[in-house]
């Protein structure tokens, strides 16, 4: 319990030089409990990480023990991302420290949002006791699935448009402070896209939208009332739409008008009192 706590807290290479934590539990490495002796070598792995510029910042104890938040106890995949996230942002740049600061900013709040993600549910009532063991067990795979894609895709969205070099504001944006981490992950596709894919996403969007219009106004007309010569049996109204087809058999001799009439107020629909 005392290592699991240990590896849940804010530990950075400063703190380790400071504490001596680190050789106490080197020292386990060898402990006779194989279980204790595991946990500790691969502390000891995840804490040499802390020497490399690229290792991924703590998260906060709430989302590393988060039950969606399994994915993110891999910081070696962790590690892979913040990787790419600095090629990214130094582009053609000469190597600086603030990249590697940044790219692991950004990767921890995708990591903190993923198990906040649309489409999961985070509330502890959605796994209280009054639930079945299996349909929880179901729950929590399902949205720690949904949480993995969420952080995912959200990387990948990240990194297409802080490598692409029509977008060189964005980057700009970032590395000048403008645009703090936070506020970047929290941005929409459309908001992110550099101006020429952006102005083009928003051409075809217009296009949709006024296609979408026509076709409402269409079945607008053709909804509306055309005569005021019938009423309604169940609501007396005399908003009518009559509409007029043709029934029967092959031969045209066995063909009959039909005149059908739809009330425009509560949808009734009845025959043509004065056919034949």
């Amino acid at each position: 319990q005392s290592l699991q706590r240990l590896d849940l807290l804010p530990i950075n290479l400063e703190t380790l030089t400071a504490t001596g934590v680190g050789m106490t539990v080197k020292a386990l490495r060898n402990f006779r409990s194989s279980e204790i002796a595991e946990f500790a070598k691969a502390l000891i792995i995840r804490w040499r990480g802390l020497l490399r510029d690229t290792a991924p910042l703590t998260l906060p104890k709430e989302i590393a023990s988060h039950p969606f938040a399994g994915h993110l106890l891999d910081f070696e995949a962790r590690e892979k991302v913040i990787i790419k996230m600095k090629e990214a942002i130094k582009a053609n740049d000469d190597d600086n420290p603030v990249h590697a600061k940044l790219s692991k900013e950004i990767e921890k709040e995708v990591a903190i949002n993923c198990v906040r993600a649309p489409g999961t549910k985070n509330k502890a009532s959605e796994y209280s006791v009054q639930k079945k063991d299996s349909e929880m067990e179901k729950n929590k795979g399902i949205n720690s699935e949904r949480a993995k894609a969420w952080y995912n895709q959200k990387n990948r969205q990240l990194l297409f448009n802080l490598r692409d070099p029509n977008n060189e504001n964005l980057r700009s944006r970032v590395l000048n402070s403008e645009l703090h981490p936070k506020a970047l992950v929290a941005m929409e596709a459309q908001d992110l896209a550099n101006s020429q894919i952006a102005a083009a996403r928003a051409k075809v969007r217009e296009q949709r939208s006024q296609e979408l219009e026509s076709q409402l106004d269409t079945r607008r007309k053709l909804q509306a009332p055309n005569t005021e010569a019938y009423q309604c049996p169940s609501c007396k109204s005399t908003r009518c739409r009559l509409e007029i087809g043709i029934v029967g058999g092959w031969i045209s001799t066995d063909k009959n008008e039909k005149r059908e009439l739809t009330c425009c107020d509560c949808g009734q629909v009845f025959d043509d009192p004065d056919a034949n």
